[in-house]
């Protein structure tokens, strides 16, 4: 398909200076009314809670195409004047565990929320500041390699990737999470949700709580049957031992506390739930 140079420059610039706080399908459509476009994206302001609907609503979209956030937060930003990189308002110290939590809430919201085609990890130094150049609000690119939340997103592919291609069969599933949200916790944040995606079997779901997130029971698996319950560390990649668990007669699970000991998180975890059979 011949499409003309100022068309695409148009297309260009309204992608780029359009999709705040929303999506490509949004902006452009879907299928016949963009049919140059073979993959949906979200971005960009504000990096937060409010990125996750318009995730659920790509996945949804009939015929699927991929998703994906391409604009999640960036360690180490502060943009002046902008209220864009700032979750709640805050802006932490550059690669500091609340900088890096940011963005790793960020990376497992997105890709459990339905963006199952991967995701992009940003720092201040997008632009590649280098030699010679000062380093002001974008550090130099060296400096941004050494950032936690880089090393970190490996482990975000052990996790999506622990039962092999399985992952391309699990669809969203936040709605069967009570609470999904803790009390008080805000859409403008990245504190104090809950993410699951489950198999349309039921014998396979992966779950991302996010800090101050309150443990919720969990509905939709089958009746009085047994589970394998698995805790994962995202900041490490370290999976816990194995816990046993049972659904009642109706199917709801009630979870195992948090590694801490306690019913509300003091960071982030993530979990794996099995069937036994």
């Amino acid at each position: 398909m011949n499409i003309p140079c100022k068309k695409i420059w148009s297309l260009t610039f309204r992608s780029a200076s359009h999709i705040f706080n929303n999506s490509t399908y949004r902006q452009f459509g879907h299928r016949q009314e963009s049919p140059w476009l073979t993959m949906h994206s979200v971005g960009n302001d504000p990096r937060d809670h409010g990125f996750y609907r318009a995730l659920d609503t790509l996945f949804n979209l009939d015929p699927p195409y991929p998703a994906i956030n391409f604009e999640p937060y960036y360690t180490g930003w502060d943009n002046p004047g902008s209220k864009m990189n700032k979750p709640g308002g805050e802006r932490p110290t550059p690669n500091s565990q609340r900088d890096n939590y940011f963005a790793r809430a960020q990376m497992y919201g997105s890709v459990l929320s339905g963006g199952l085609s991967g995701h992009v990890h940003g720092t201040a130094a997008y632009d590649i500041t280098s030699t010679g150049e000062p380093a002001g609000w974008r550090p130099h690119f060296w400096d941004a390699l050494r950032y936690e939340s880089g090393k970190q997103m490996q482990y975000l592919a052990n996790f999506m990737l622990s039962e092999g291609a399985e992952y391309q069969n699990l669809e969203p599933a936040h709605e069967d999470l009570y609470p999904q949200k803790s009390a008080n916790s805000s859409l403008r944040s990245l504190d104090g949700w809950s993410y699951m995606m489950r198999n349309e079997e039921r014998d396979m779901a992966l779950v991302y709580f996010e800090n101050k997130a309150e443990l919720p029971t969990v509905k939709g698996f089958d009746p009085d049957s047994a589970y394998l319950f698995m805790w994962f560390d995202p900041k490490k990649g370290e999976w816990q031992a194995p816990i046993e668990i049972r659904s009642d007669k109706t199917g709801v699970i009630q979870l195992p506390k948090f590694p801490s000991g306690k019913n509300r998180s003091g960071t982030d975890w993530a979990a794996k739930i099995t069937n036994r059979k």
